[in-house]
């Protein structure tokens, strides 16, 4: 097993032996007046306020080969609600996404091209704006524009030289103000501010040796007098490997000092996951024989008082006791609803800090989330309180159902809403919404708990129990999508189910042959035509 050493006792000699090496993605803003495909003004230091805030939902679309891209898919799936707070002075509709660019701003090309030739940079022929993906939402699109002017570069460095791949034109993305739950916001002040990305060949190959070719490509953009300076104006990312393992990017250091700590961090804790790999083969566990579970230890663990967390609740209290009004005072009412609600299980304290940061700190960048959480949680209690007083079974279910789905959608509490589920399922097993329980567990198991083999158990069982009902149609394509097995079998079974329905409620028919073409069922709209495909993921 390789001995894991703190930074400062770790030699050269010790990288190489870990096959360690390393590289740099560096973006840096452009001291440029205007923005790179508008013509709104760059304002730097930024402002903290804006005008109006937009509220979008990302969703994918079809590309030019008719297909949706997996990860766009898996993006829309978290149902990300992002919120733009502009100002009226560094934003026009080009960032919106309701005008076409405008040209690329020539000032900002005359800079990145003297950048790109003091990088000893091959320049390209033609500059073509391209587009890359951005599916957090930091750009309104949904992708970015980019171009790259120059290739195979290099600088000197200690006696030899470090391979510049490229460097690219390309502009800034929104800044995130928070990221909480299924609401994340962000301000387009940044926005579209011209941006250089340098990208080294991973020629360094130790720590140190990656901070200074940051200092050296720092100074070097820096002395042509035409770059932004501070806090956020220049961004690495730093990317790691050693050999055996892969390539991993550490996304957005602000600070150049900062990357020896964690390019050394990531090179052992690669060589600790290959010490692993290698006891998991002596021990004769293959891909296939490996198998993880899952166990709910809450109630083991539902008196204990855990130190940590009275500590930090201590220190929150103390902070909004000591900045009454303040933003630390609102965070700290934030973190504290956390707490509650997801270490010590509870709602009603959490409902109660939330509360607190929605309605005394309207103002601050939490309480958009908070309101979000304090509405959904006092829903929740309110459903609790009413549960058994004078309801049906079926208003029973679905007040189960919508705690349930309260807790998936708002609240993001994956294994209670897990349980919820289950409990409408085992105890209102005849009502309207106990198919819809069935599928939100398979769905839970297959896209939150990524447990392939429990969600094709799962919808299995809901096509067995509620073969009839629109949830089942579901399962089956989801399980033929997930490669299930016999799926024409049981395809064919809820055809033949189906047919016995229409065929009840109809007028008598001529008898069918004795195996039926799906056709008729398809002209009654029961099922799509073959031809119609249903893409992976989608919820019936």
């Amino acid at each position: 097993m390789v001995e894991i050493k703190r930074i400062e006792e770790t030699t050269p000699e010790d990288y190489v032996v870990l096959g360690m090496k390393s590289g740099l993605e560096i973006h840096q803003q452009l001291a440029t007046t205007k923005k790179l495909f508008c013509r709104c003004p760059v304002v730097r230091p930024y402002s903290e306020e804006f005008n109006a805030e937009i509220l979008r939902h990302m969703r994918p679309t079809l590309s030019e080969l008719g297909e949706y891209d997996g990860t766009a898919l898996m993006e829309f799936k978290t149902k990300k609600e992002i919120i733009y707070q502009i100002h009226q002075d560094t934003i026009c509709t080009y960032e919106m996404d309701d005008t076409p660019p405008f040209e690329l701003n020539e000032q900002a090309l005359d800079i990145a091209l003297e950048v790109t030739m003091l990088l000893n940079c091959n320049l390209v022929s033609e500059v073509h704006i391209a587009r890359k993906q951005y599916l957090d939402g930091s750009i309104p699109t949904g992708f970015q524009r980019t171009t790259i002017l120059g290739v195979d570069g290099w600088i000197p460095f200690k006696g030899r030289r470090i391979g510049i791949i490229q460097l690219g034109l390309e502009e800034d993305a929104c800044r995130e103000v928070s990221d909480v739950g299924h609401l994340r916001t962000y301000r387009t002040d940044r926005l579209g501010i011209p941006l250089i990305e340098t990208v080294t060949y991973p020629d360094m190959k130790t720590p140190q040796e990656v901070a200074e070719v940051g200092q050296i490509l720092r100074y070097l953009a820096r002395s042509t007098g035409k770059v932004h300076t501070g806090m956020g104006a220049a961004r690495q990312d730093v990317n790691v490997s050693i050999e055996g393992g892969r390539r991993v990017e550490i996304k957005g250091v602000c600070r150049i000092p900062l990357i020896p700590l964690l390019v050394h961090n990531e090179a052992y804790r690669q060589a600790a996951l290959l010490d692993i790999k290698r006891e998991l083969a002596r021990r004769g566990i293959t891909p296939d024989s490996f198998k993880a579970d899952t166990y709910d230890v809450s109630e083991l663990v539902s008196g204990t008082q855990y130190y940590p967390l009275a500590k930090a609740l201590k220190v929150y209290n103390d902070v909004a006791t000591k900045y009454p009004k303040s933003t630390y005072s609102a965070e700290a009412y934030y973190r504290t609803g956390v707490i509650y609600h997801e270490r010590l299980d509870s709602l009603k304290l959490a409902q109660e800090a939330f509360g607190k940061v929605a309605g005394e700190y309207s103002n601050s960048d939490f309480a958009a989330a908070s309101l979000e959480k304090s509405t959904s949680m006092k829903r929740l209690l309110e459903l609790q309180k009413a549960a058994g007083k004078g309801e049906t079974v079926d208003q029973a279910a679905e007040k189960r159902f919508m705690a349930a789905e309260i807790q998936l959608t708002r609240l993001g509490d994956v294994q209670t809403a897990l349980a919820g589920y289950q409990a409408v399922l085992d105890s209102f097993p005849r009502t309207a919404v106990a198919p819809k329980a069935a599928y939100a567990i398979a769905w839970i198991r297959e896209y939150k708990l990524n447990d392939k083999d429990k969600a094709i158990e799962s919808y299995r069982a809901l096509v067995d129990r509620f073969p009839r009902s629109y949830q089942a149609r579901g399962a089956l394509f989801q399980l033929g999508f997930l490669g299930a097995d016999s799926l024409k079998v049981e395809l064919q079974a809820y055809v033949d189910s189906a047919r016995a329905d229409t065929t009840a409620i109809e007028k008598p028919a001529p008898a069918a042959p004795a195996n039926p073409d799906t056709a008729a069922i398809v002209k009654k709209n029961l099922l799509p035509a073959p031809s119609d495909t249903v893409k992976k993921g989608g919820t019936p």
